[in-house]
């Protein structure tokens, strides 16, 4: 039922995990049918559409791997998530980057470490001078 790859890699994960194939094998079908969702359909015949919709249950003794499989199942999917993730934090930054590029601002820079003094000697003449002129006159 499954193209090789996808057949060896339900087989391969159950045979680590010592499970039943069916354990790697239901979950990963659902999550195919998950990630085709809605964007494709079966037309059988005149009137009659089906979707990868799947209604899917791993049911076993507890402690026996359900877990585990599950995770092994949802790793390619998982994969697949970060990188369109990382894909739009790039395009996002770009477009911010062309945003503040059209408005004629600079792109903000990333903050400096370090601190303003070191914190074992005590503020500078210039940072007094500068505090004096804000802070209230006393009378």
């Amino acid at each position: 039922m499954f193209p090789d790859a996808v057949r060896r890699y339900a087989v391969e994960g159950a045979a680590a995990l010592g499970v039943p194939v069916d354990m790697v094998a239901v979950p990963l079908l659902a999550f195919a049918a998950g990630a085709v969702g809605n964007t494709r359909a079966l037309r059988v015949k005149a009137g009659w559409v089906v979707r990868a919709i799947l209604w899917l249950a791993v049911v076993g003794e507890p402690s026996s791997g359900k877990s585990p499989a599950l995770d092994h199942a949802r790793r390619p999917l998982d994969a697949l998530q970060d990188a369109a993730w990382e894909a739009f934090r790039l395009a996002l930054a770009r477009w911010e980057a062309d945003a503040a590029a059209a408005k004629g601002a600079k792109p903000p820079s990333p903050p400096r470490r370090g601190r303003s003094w070191p914190t074992s000697s005590p503020p500078t003449r210039r940072w007094r001078r500068w505090r004096r002129c804000w802070e209230p006159r006393r009378a």
